[in-house]
């Protein structure tokens, strides 16, 4: 599928996220302060401490995954945690990553929790951290020149399997038995309408399908650079 750069953004704007009831959002947006984390070259704008530190943990997270994987961070990270997200987010997301401004927006714990649940669980810092990681991947993959731009489901693949690789055990079990699957039995069965169907199902079978003999950091690979889910 292609779309304009406008379009662009609103599409890609973390829609498999969107898993969680709509609130409205107020129409001007608060700048905030960038403040550096412990891991090179990553910033983050909060309001909260708490969130600061939770957001630093999660990019830190997602950078040892993509390292331990082979695939080399390109450019700074720039994480803003905020009351609400930028118009071009899904209204139900919680989490989004606009492409041209190389920036993932998260929602601040406090909006987070107020939703009560996620992925059919309660929602804890935890939870919130993993938000964290699946930006991050989007944007570590999205700064990878052979990443094919009209790859929704792949985009989400990785993003989703780093997220769950790097999720707090007990989490992550919670919610593979709230989102029970098999796994995608092959790469042909990762497929846009399965993401669109049914994202919670796509996110943990797409983990699922990353624990299985012969997938696992080498698909990952293959995916982030352009010889697997293609369109």
């Amino acid at each position: 599928m292609t779309v304009s750069r406008a379009g662009h953004d609103a599409f890609w704007c973390c829609l498999a996220l969107a898993l969680l009831l709509a609130t409205a959002q107020p129409a001007a947006r608060a700048e905030l302060l960038f403040v550096p984390c412990e891991a090179a070259g990553v910033q983050v704008a909060a309001l909260s401490a708490k969130d600061r530190a939770n957001a630093c943990a999660g990019a830190r997270d997602a950078l040892g995954f993509f390292a331990a994987a082979g695939l080399p961070r390109t450019e700074p990270i720039a994480i803003e945690v905020v009351p609400w997200l930028p118009e071009a987010a899904a209204g139900t997301a919680v989490g989004c990553y606009v492409y041209s401004q190389r920036r993932a927006f998260v929602l601040s714990y406090a909006a987070f929790a107020r939703r009560g649940r996620w992925f059919q669980v309660p929602i804890d810092r935890n939870a919130h951290r993993s938000i964290v990681v699946h930006e991050v991947a989007h944007h570590l993959t999205a700064c990878n020149d052979g990443w094919p731009d009209s790859s929704w489901h792949g985009k989400e693949y990785v993003a989703f399997v780093v997220m769950f690789a790097t999720m707090d055990p007990a989490l992550r079990e919670r919610i593979l038995r709230a989102v029970p699957g098999t796994g995608f039995e092959s790469a042909g069965h990762i497929t846009p309408l399965a993401l669109a169907f049914d994202p919670q199902g796509f996110a943990a079978d797409a983990y699922r399908h990353y624990l299985k003999p012969g997938n696992g950091d080498a698909f990952v690979r293959s995916v982030v650079e352009g010889r697997a889910l293609t369109d």
